[in-house]
């Protein structure tokens, strides 16, 4: 028992027995000393570390999913404008004060990890991720978000951003208009995680290294796993279980992880993913459920060398590995590598006329890599290999889906194909055509002088997988789209054209002057022009024709980057497989049979591949209801049936526990101990790091609340007295 007395200004607690206080920071009792007398005697010292939170009584566990998405880059239009500025033209060292986008937020580190290193090390982690606990707080009390700080003093401000911007920036990357904002509920409710969507900023800048975000991503994702994944010891776990059946609810089997990423958030996806299995691993776990969603991941594979990756990964063209593609293309048929004119006021001029001319990577795109700033050693691929060796990373393989439209080509984004060895939801075969060109021809005009300034290029198939229809959704009315007048093929065709044009004019100057067009720029100079009349007129029309093709280019490169966002803009929109009434849609391209949206791609190849994906079905159908039945009524949606779920939470419960106890599932189970290792372990020190200091910041703000409570109570006490001398 206890007994409490109250005297003026102090409070006495006396307890019979044995006890322990915690507290996050010092009790200061005597001497900011606890005071501990037990059997022991009287121990003088710091707190003890508070144990977690207790695991709640129940008479069966319960399946609570989370899935973690994964932003590709964040842009401006003024940030997208310097950051394709910089990677087109190469600034080295990139100037600290150019903006490129809403990016994760990095500090100086030189960190080195395998056989290479980075300058930078991720900081402030917390501001790169969002919780679901944050989400719904943010959708249901939307406020002016409290921050502490300590310098030059300890206190409290209110910062000027509002829980919207929050919302925008990491779940309005995925919910938009132009997919009715229903893609969150569809992964969620899918894999069992209904309300519990995770966000975690994949947007690293442009031309940054996949396997530094991987690598960045390992640490975001311990220290959201150790922050928000409810997952206790497998001990304590193991120890429980037997009087309470809920305890299972707090292991991995009854939490299961699903990360989705996209763009420059693919690598960070994956690097996320091995974070959180660390933490998992180390929690003594050698079983957790994992799925992988990987949108958009054109990677640099092969960039680093002039030797073939893989022999399977030839095609037709005039060149013999990946990197060498990607050098003869900018060099040899664009003819704007070295001292390229600069052509920024001209392409601003003709962009004008261009249908739809918004994208602001336009003007920046005339200069396409002056320098090789994606001659990079690993991509995805080979740095997880690096990392979990190759057998651990093709058992990861296992656990994803990966979509990628073939003409998801644009330079800004990558000049390469698919993960081999990752289900494709775009075929059975893994992409590496140039641009989405199957087959093209070469076309010599004989007589050029300078770098195959006679070879032209004519596409005769456009090859599989790629997104050839453009539409616009309807802001009002999202239910509604336009479709656009120009397709893929159009501007790629147009290209060719204008190409043809260039290099025609290009080899008619060199056949009359004998030397390369490129040298014609000094007639344009006032001192000469009048003694070389025609050569400087002859030179300005190449030019002329030069700066037309790449008008072309930059908005053939637009629609790709178009192709690029669309399995997250367009995941749940069928009209993107099919041009207006349904003319010229290719079956064996987009077969109806392997769905009619994005989304039921993914499942279906999910489906296909042994039904991978680890979740448990209550009998909802998950693919595209939106077309109307015979009696021309809508089919419900997968809320409207999940809801009808929830009704029947027994059963449910039944379902759940029956799928996890199945031998099927169990064989979904990865290890990951795969994960804990010193190479993963150099980042998820990072976290630690971050969340210690976290703990100290806090522990003294919570010192300090408690000497204002103290003072406060005093000052109380004090005019009390004042006021009642008796």
């Amino acid at each position: 028992m206890s007994r409490t007395r109250i005297v003026k200004g102090n409070i006495t607690k006396i307890v019979g027995g044995d006890y322990k206080r915690y507290s996050s920071s010092e009790i200061e009792n005597i001497g900011s000393k606890i005071i501990q007398n037990g059997k022991d005697g009287v121990i003088y010292g710091m707190n003890e570390e508070p144990p977690e939170s207790p695991i709640l009584h129940g008479l069966e566990p319960v399946l609570k999913g989370e899935v973690i998405f994964c932003n590709g880059f964040h842009s401006s239009p003024i940030g997208a404008v310097n950051a394709a500025l910089n990677v087109t033209i190469g600034i080295e060292p990139k100037n600290k004060n150019l903006p490129d986008g809403e990016n994760t937020h990095h500090i100086p580190g030189d960190m080195q990890t395998h056989d290479t290193k980075t300058p930078v090390r991720p900081g402030s982690l917390d501001e790169d991720i969002l919780s679901s606990d944050e989400v719904v707080n943010n959708e249901i009390s939307p406020q002016e978000k409290a921050e502490f700080k300590y310098f030059p003093y300890p206190h409290e401000s209110k910062s000027k951003t509002e829980a919207n911007e929050t919302l925008h920036k990491f779940k309005g990357y995925w919910n938009d208009n132009s997919n009715k904002k229903q893609a969150v509920d569809l992964y969620t409710t899918y894999f069992n995680a209904e309300k519990r969507d995770n966000y975690i900023n994949g947007s690293h800048g442009m031309g940054s290294p996949a396997w530094e975000r991987e690598c960045h991503g390992i640490t975001l994702g311990y220290y959201w796993a150790k922050k928000n994944w409810k997952l206790k010891t497998k001990e304590e776990v193991e120890k429980e279980k037997e009087k309470n059946p809920n305890a299972e609810s707090y292991s991995p089997h009854y939490r299961p992880l699903t990360f989705v990423g996209h763009s420059e958030g693919a690598a960070v996806a994956v690097g996320a993913c091995i974070g959180t299995m660390y933490y998992a691993a180390e929690r003594g776990w050698d079983e957790m459920a994992i799925n992988l969603i990987l949108l958009g991941i054109h990677q640099p594979v092969a960039l680093w060398s002039e030797e073939l990756y893989d022999n399977n990964r030839k095609q037709t063209g005039n060149y013999l590995t990946d990197y060498n593609t990607y050098k003869w293309f900018k060099k040899e048929v664009l003819e704007v590598t070295g001292d390229s004119p600069r052509l920024i006021n001209e392409l601003l001029a003709n962009l004008r006329k261009v249908e739809n001319a918004l994208t602001p990577y336009g003007p920046a795109l005339a200069h396409i890599f002056t320098k090789d700033r994606n001659k990079q050693k690993y991509g995805i691929d080979e740095w997880t290999a690096e990392l979990l060796g190759t057998d651990n990373w093709n058992k990861l393989k296992k656990r994803a889906v990966q979509f990628t439209f073939a003409n998801d080509r644009a330079d800004t984004v990558m000049l390469d194909g698919d993960i081999p060895g990752i289900a494709n939801a775009k075929g059975d075969e893994d992409d590496s055509t140039l641009f989405g060109w199957s087959k093209w021809a070469d076309i010599k005009i004989p007589g050029g002088l300078s770098p195959n300034s006679d070879f032209t290029i004519n596409i005769t198939d456009f090859g599989k997988g790629y997104m050839n229809t453009r539409i616009k959704v309807n802001n009002d009315n999202p239910e509604t789209v336009n479709y656009m007048k120009t397709t893929y093929e159009s501007w790629a065709n147009e290209f060719c054209i204008y190409h043809k044009k260039f290099k025609n004019s290009a080899v008619r100057y060199e056949k009359k002057y004998k030397e390369p067009w490129t040298s014609g720029e000094v007639y344009l100079d006032k001192n000469i022009i009048l003694t070389n009349t025609d050569k400087a007129f002859d030179y300005a029309k190449t030019a002329d024709a030069h700066r037309d093709m790449m008008a072309r280019y930059v908005w053939m490169h637009h629609v790709e980057l178009e192709a690029h966002f669309a399995p997250v803009g367009f995941i749940n929109r069928s009209e993107i497989f099919n041009l207006p009434n349904e003319s010229g849609r290719d079956e064996v391209n987009w077969p109806r049979a392997e769905g009619n949206t994005i989304w039921d791609r993914i499942l279906k190849t999910a489906e296909n591949k042994g039904d991978l994906f680890y979740r448990a079905n209550y009998g909802i159908t998950f693919f595209n209801r939106s077309f109307k039945d015979e009696k021309n009524q809508t089919n419900p949606t997968i809320l409207e049936q999940y809801t009808e779920v929830k009704k029947n939470p027994q059963q449910m419960r039944k379902n759940e526990q029956d799928y996890v106890k199945d031998a099927p599932t169990k064989q979904k189970l990865i290890n990951p101990q795969m994960a804990y290792n010193g190479e993963v372990e150099k980042w998820v020190k990072v976290a630690k790091e971050s969340l210690h200091w976290e703990d100290v910041f806090n522990k003294l703000k919570e010192k300090m609340d408690r000497q204002k409570e103290q003072y406060q109570r005093e000052m109380d006490e004090t005019d009390f007295w004042n006021r009642n001398p008796w």
